[in-house]
C-alpha cells in the first residue's frame, strides 16, 4: 500500500511538472535590468488569485488577472488588490496565443515592475520583461536554505538569477526610497493551484498539407521610417525565407494591401493572416533607450481540429497577426535589413514556432544563432534562416505533407428518418487508413473502416455536451472524424450536417436527455502500434529530435533539441457566457480510461489532472467524472491512478 501511494505521489508530481514555469516572448533587444528598475512607477511583490479570459470588441481575447498585493517595495498602490489585463486567452475551444505575454500561476509569487498607463490603469513594464518569478526552495533543499531566488526573463540584459537579499539590495541602490520587503513564509500557503497560463497548444497551419499557400496581407501604411514600399519589401523577404526551404511543404505569400487593421477571426475580408505596422492596438511597450520589444505576434488556433505528427498533437492555426512596434523610427538599429530579420522571426511565430532559446536551460551556440532565438541578432543576416530554423520548418511542414481529410466543414444535408451516407476521403497517405468517429451530436450514424458515414438520423439530436433549453439559441451540432495512416500520422476534423425538422423551424429536440453516451458515437481507435493521442496541452514539455526529412515516428533521442518550443498563452476559465459546455457524464466504471481502451495510462492521468486544474475541458475525458458532478476531483484522480497501477477488470471496473 505504501509503495502504491509513493508511486501515486510520483505520478501526480510528474503531472504538475508538466506545467511550464515561464514564457519568453517576442523578439527583443535586451533591456538592462537597471533600466527597467529605473523606469518602473511601482515595484511590488504579488500573488495572483483569480483570472478569466473574455472576448474583446475587436474580436480578440484578453485575460484579466487579479493579484493580491503582498508588499510594495517602491512607489505607491492605493489598494491591496491589483488587476492587470494580459493579451491572449482561452474562450470556448479557441485559444489566442501572444508571443510575449507573461506567465502567472495561481498561488505563485512574483515581483512585478508596473507602469501607469495613460488611462490611469496599471500595466506591466515591457510585458514579460517586467516580471520576475520568485522561486522558493522545496524538499531537501528547503532544509538547508530558506532564501528564495528571483528569476528574470532572458529578454533582460545581465544577471537573471538573484537571491532575495541581493536583489533588494540592488533595487535600493538604484532607488533611494525603495524598501526591502521581508519574505513571509505564509505567502506560500497556495502553491499548487491551477496555472493561469498553460503550455500553448502546439499549433501549425494546415493549408500547406494540401499544396495551398497562406497569404499574408500587409499594412499599406507601412512603417513610419521605412515607408510603404520598403515595408512591403521586407515582409516579402520574410515570407520568402520560410517558403524556400528544401524539404518543407510550407508556402507563404503576399496577400495584397491590408483592408482592416483589426484582428477579427475569421476576417470578413478574407485576410485572416496579416502584417501590421505602428502597433495599431497599442499593445507593445515603447522602447527604453532603443531597447525592448521589437514586434509581437498572435495567432488563434482551433483546438478541435488537430494533426498528430511524430507523436505530437498540433492544433490548427486559423488566423495570425504580426504587429511591428511603434517608436523605433529614431533608433539606429531600425534599418531595412534588421526589420527584415524581425519579419522573418515573427512570421516564424505565426506558423507555430516558439523561440529556439526556450528548449534547453542553457542555449548552445546553434540555438543562439537561430533567427528564432529570443534576442535579435542584427548581424546583417536580414531575412535569412539558420540550421535550427530550417530543421524546425522541415519538421513542422514535412514534404511530402501529412494526410488530410478532404472536404468542407458542411457535409451534404440529411433528412429525418431517411437513410444517409457520406464517403470521407484523404489526401495521399500511407495505407491502410484507420477511421474513427469521436464525439457526435447526431443519432443513428456509424463510421466504417472505409470512411463511410451512414445510418438514419431521427428528427432530433443526441447532444454530446450540455445544451441550454429553448429559447436559448442552440450551438451548431458537430461530429468529429479522425483518420490515421499506417505511420501513425492522423488528422482530426469536425463536421456539421444540415438537419432540420420538416414540420417547423424550431430547434431540434434532444433524443437522449439522460446522461448516457449518445447513440452514434464511438470511442476513437488507433491502428496497432500507434499510441492514443491526447490533446497537445497534456504534453507541453515533450521533446522531439528534428529530422532532416519527413519522418513518422518520434525519435528516442532526447539530447537533441526539438524543432519547436512550447511557449505559453493564458488559458484560464472563461466567463460563464464563454465557458465551453460540459458533456454529459459517461457511465463507464473504469475511471480514467479516456479512450475506452480498457486500461488507464499515465497520459490519461495527466489529462485528468489538467481537467481538475481547469486547463482542459471535461469533454476531453468525461469518463473521469465518476460521480457526474461536472468536474474532476482528487478522489477521482486517485481512482484513476489505482486503475493505472492495478488495471481494469473485464467490466471496466477496478481489478483485484
Amino acid at each position: 500500500m505504501i509503495g502504491s501511494l509513493r508511486r501515486f505521489a510520483t505520478i501526480v508530481a510528474a503531472c504538475f511538472a508538466l506545467l511550464p514555469r515561464q514564457v519568453h516572448g517576442a523578439v527583443v533587444i535586451p533591456v538592462p535590468l537597471d533600466a527597467l528598475i529605473d523606469a518602473a512607477d511601482v515595484i511590488a511583490v504579488v500573488r495572483p488569485t483569480e483570472a478569466h479570459s473574455l472576448p474583446t470588441a475587436s474580436g480578440g481575447i484578453r485575460t484579466r488577472i487579479t493579484f493580491e498585493v503582498l508588499s510594495v517595495a517602491s512607489g505607491a498602490l492605493t489598494d491591496d488588490r491589483l488587476e492587470l489585463e494580459i493579451p491572449g486567452g482561452f474562450v470556448g475551444d479557441t485559444v489566442e496565443v501572444f508571443e510575449g505575454a507573461p506567465t502567472f500561476f495561481s498561488g505563485g509569487l512574483y515581483v512585478v515592475l508596473l507602469q501607469r498607463k495613460a488611462n490611469g490603469t496599471w500595466g506591466l513594464l515591457q510585458l514579460d520583461l517586467g516580471v520576475l518569478r520568485i522561486d522558493v526552495p522545496s524538499g531537501e533543499q528547503a532544509k538547508t536554505t530558506y532564501e528564495p531566488r528571483l528569476l528574470s526573463s532572458p529578454g533582460v540584459e545581465g544577471r537573471h538569477n538573484w537571491s532575495w537579499t541581493e536583489f533588494w539590495q540592488h533595487v535600493r541602490a538604484r532607488r533611494a526610497n525603495a524598501r526591502a520587503p521581508h519574505f513571509h513564509r505564509q505567502w506560500l500557503r497556495r502553491t499548487t493551484s491551477a496555472p493561469f497560463q498553460f503550455g500553448r497548444p502546439l499549433a501549425r497551419l494546415f493549408e500547406s498539407d494540401l499544396g495551398d499557400s497562406i497569404a499574408f496581407a500587409v499594412d499599406a501604411r507601412g512603417d513610419l521610417r521605412l515607408g510603404p514600399e520598403l515595408s512591403e519589401e521586407v515582409v516579402r523577404q520574410g515570407l520568402q525565407a520560410w517558403t524556400g526551404v528544401e524539404g518543407s511543404s510550407l508556402r507563404l505569400a503576399g496577400g495584397g494591401a491590408l483592408q482592416d487593421l483589426s484582428t477579427t477571426c475569421p476576417d470578413p475580408n478574407g485576410q485572416s493572416f496579416k502584417v501590421r505596422f505602428r502597433d495599431p492596438d497599442d499593445v507593445i511597450p515603447p522602447p527604453i533607450d532603443c531597447r525592448g520589444m521589437l514586434a509581437l505576434t498572435s495567432y488563434r488556433a482551433n483546438l478541435n481540429e488537430t494533426k498528430v505528427l511524430s507523436g505530437q498533437t498540433f492544433a490548427r492555426i486559423r488566423c495570425a497577426t504580426v504587429s511591428f512596434a511603434d517608436g523605433w523610427e529614431d533608433c539606429a538599429v531600425w534599418t531595412p535589413c534588421n526589420v527584415a530579420e524581425i519579419a522573418a522571426h515573427e512570421l516564424g511565430h505565426a506558423i507555430g514556432l516558439g523561440h529556439s532559446s526556450e528548449r534547453v536551460p542553457e542555449p548552445n551556440q546553434r540555438l543562439r544563432d537561430a533567427t528564432m532565438y529570443v534576442q535579435a541578432h542584427f548581424d546583417g543576416r536580414c531575412a535569412s534562416l539558420r540550421a535550427d530554423d530550417i530543421d524546425a520548418v522541415r519538421f513542422l511542414y514535412p514534404d511530402p505533407p501529412p494526410l488530410s481529410i478532404l472536404g468542407g466543414l458542411e457535409l451534404p444535408p440529411a433528412h429525418p428518418d431517411t437513410p444517409y451516407a457520406h464517403q470521407f476521403t484523404t489526401s495521399d497517405a500511407q495505407a491502410p487508413v484507420t477511421w474513427a468517429m469521436g464525439r457526435s451530436d447526431y443519432c443513428g450514424l456509424e463510421l466504417d473502416q472505409t470512411g463511410l458515414l451512414s445510418g438514419t438520423l431521427p428528427a432530433c439530436l443526441c447532444w454530446s455536451r450540455s445544451v441550454p433549453p429553448f429559447p436559448t439559441p442552440q450551438p451548431t451540432p458537430y461530429l468529429f472524424i479522425t483518420a490515421t495512416d499506417s505511420q501513425c500520422i492522423s488528422h482530426t476534423r469536425f463536421f456539421t450536417i444540415p438537419l432540420r425538422n420538416s414540420n417547423s423551424g424550431d430547434p431540434l429536440l434532444a433524443c437522449t436527455p439522460s446522461p448516457t453516451r449518445p447513440a452514434g458515437t464511438t470511442s476513437p481507435t488507433v491502428p496497432p502500434g500507434c499510441t492514443p493521442h491526447s490533446r497537445s496541452t497534456a504534453t507541453p514539455t515533450a521533446t522531439v529530435t528534428p529530422p532532416a526529412t519527413s519522418t513518422a515516428t518520434p525519435s528516442a533521442t532526447a539530447s537533441v533539441t526539438p524543432p519547436f518550443s512550447p511557449s505559453l498563452t493564458p488559458t484560464q476559465t472563461p466567463l460563464p457566457s464563454a465557458t465551453p459546455a460540459s458533456p454529459s457524464p459517461t457511465p463507464l466504471s473504469c475511471v480514467g480510461d479516456c479512450d475506452g481502451s480498457g486500461e488507464v495510462t499515465v497520459d490519461e492521468v495527466v489529462r485528468l489532472v489538467a481537467i481538475a486544474l481547469e486547463v482542459l475541458p471535461l469533454e476531453r475525458c468525461p469518463v473521469g467524472d465518476r460521480d457526474g458532478n461536472g468536474r474532476i476531483t482528487i478522489d477521482e484522480i486517485v481512482a484513476a491512478v489505482t486503475h493505472l497501477l492495478a488495471g481494469c477488470d473485464e467490466t471496466g471496473g477496478q481489478a483485484g
